[in-house]
């Protein structure tokens, strides 16, 4: 079975911690939402840190750290190891890192 990169894995994990939290319809209405913010598609924010983050941001203000803290560790799960880092987009990179080094997938 073929690997996946990282940001599919990003992406479902995104969007499992958004659905377990705030539902399907709600979630939906952030990611239109957060699309608009970055001007690009909904998958798109599911499959970008950066643009996740702005949008997530712009949406919740300092609310949206525990969306991300969420996140975060839903992806420390997933790659069975502890994510450390300053803030959100550095912890992702570490993961991106992390999942690179293990499956030679970036």
């Amino acid at each position: 079975m073929e690997r996946r990169e990282f940001e599919e894995e990003f992406a479902e994990i995104v969007r499992a911690t958004l659905l377990e939290i705030f539902g399907e319809r709600m979630m939906e209405s952030f990611l239109y939402l957060m699309a608009k913010i970055n001007g690009v598609s909904k998958a798109e924010v599911l499959r970008d840190a950066e643009a996740f983050h702005r949008g997530i941001t712009e949406l919740f203000g300092s609310g949206g750290r525990v969306i991300q803290k969420a996140i975060i560790e839903r992806l420390s799960f997933f790659l069975g190891s502890v994510l450390t880092g300053k803030d959100f987009l550095e912890r992702v990179r570490m993961a991106r890192k992390e999942y690179s080094s293990r499956t030679g997938k970036v």
